[in-house]
């Protein structure tokens, strides 16, 4: 038994305006036949013929039906395909059911079902032996492509005016039973870097459905898990800050839906936020001074900043002295890596110790 693929419902469409089943006397029911008796029709209510011999409907003539009185043989005087063209919704998922036997003394009870012109069932059984039908309940989720979607019932046996039998054919909406599990899917990636002090977060948020349509997202830790715009460092409403793109680490936003019927769906994303950007390393004051001799040179220092650490200046280190009291020229090398393991490019000053009396 094949199935089509399911599609996601368009938003905003009305369940609660469906009819509970959509087709039209499914059991064959109308019209109705005396107990015992058989009749041919090139169209009964809610069904017509497409090719063939026309629609046998009987009542107890070989085999009970699966409910009701009557059910319908599609090999009448020849094999036949009869159709009904179903108002659906574009997208929409549904349950197609129906009930179906071989006739009792007959091999070849070969059926075939298309819906929306896609074949979805091919069925058989050998009633050879059978003292009555032998009903098998055939059911099958499908989804419509268009606002009309004909349903097709198709007698594919050979030509003996003998065949299988087809009752009780129901097409409901498919939220109206278990929809099954839902499905998540974040948008972007489940693992993000961003860099330290330099990019922003910003949330990618995810979308999560089942076959009756978009559910409801719940974030946790997103930085804004309600939506209200207030940030979740200041919002007791948020399960979370949200990654913080000042601080080096791994931060996990969490996303979850659920259905009315209690099944639910999660997806982590883990957001890194890394600090490989070198910080940045200036000379306070001139790159080539002069002292004189004489007194102790005080050194004017660096400026060093990082994007993620701010001011990283205490970590820095200078190589080299200078001697105030011997003349001659000093080299500094200042030389600094962040806690972030970045290293900033070296700087170095000159100092020149000039006009000793000795």
């Amino acid at each position: 038994m094949a199935s089509l693929t399911t599609l996601l419902l368009p938003a905003g469409a009305a369940f609660a305006q469906a009819p509970s089943d959509w087709v039209l006397n499914g059991g064959f029911e109308s019209p109705a036949l005396s107990a015992g008796s058989w009749s041919v029709f090139s169209s009964v209510s809610g069904w017509t013929t497409q090719s063939g011999c026309g629609i046998e409907i009987q009542n107890h003539v070989s085999g009970s039906p699966l409910e009701g009185a009557q059910h319908l043989e599609l090999d009448s005087h020849c094999p036949t395909t009869i159709f009904q063209d179903l108002r659906t919704v574009t997208g929409r998922s549904y349950v197609l059911s129906f009930g179906y036997s071989p006739r009792p003394g007959v091999s070849d009870n070969r059926i075939r079902t298309l819906w929306g012109g896609q074949v979805v069932a091919d069925l058989n059984a050998n009633g050879w032996g059978l003292p009555d039908t032998s009903w098998r309940h055939v059911s099958m989720r499908v989804t419509a492509a268009g606002s009309s979607t004909r349903l097709t019932f198709a007698d594919t046996s050979g030509y003996d005016a003998l065949g299988g039998y087809i009752d009780a054919v129901s097409l409901t909406d498919a939220c109206q039973a278990d929809p099954g599990l839902p499905t998540l899917v974040l948008h972007g990636p489940s693992e993000m870097t961003l860099e330290c002090g330099v990019d922003t977060w910003v949330d990618p948020s995810a979308h999560a459905s089942d076959v009756c349509g978009p559910l409801q997202v719940h974030k946790y830790n997103s930085g804004d898990d309600d939506g209200d715009g207030v940030p979740g460092a200041r919002d007791s409403d948020d399960y979370g800050p949200g990654p913080d793109t000042s601080a080096e680490g791994t931060y996990s936003v969490q996303y979850i839906a659920w259905t009315p019927m209690g099944n639910t769906v999660s997806a982590i994303r883990s957001v890194h936020v890394d600090d490989r950007t070198p910080p940045t390393l200036s000379l306070r004051g001139a790159a080539h001074m002069t002292h004189a001799c004489g007194s102790g040179w005080v050194d004017p220092g660096v400026e060093a900043m990082d994007a993620c650490y701010g001011n990283v200046a205490p970590q820095v280190q200078v190589a080299g002295y200078v001697n105030g009291w011997v003349q001659g020229s000093y080299t500094l090398t200042y030389t600094l890596t962040d806690p972030g393991n970045n290293t900033a490019v070296p700087v170095t000053r000159t100092v020149d110790v000039v006009n000793c009396p000795w």
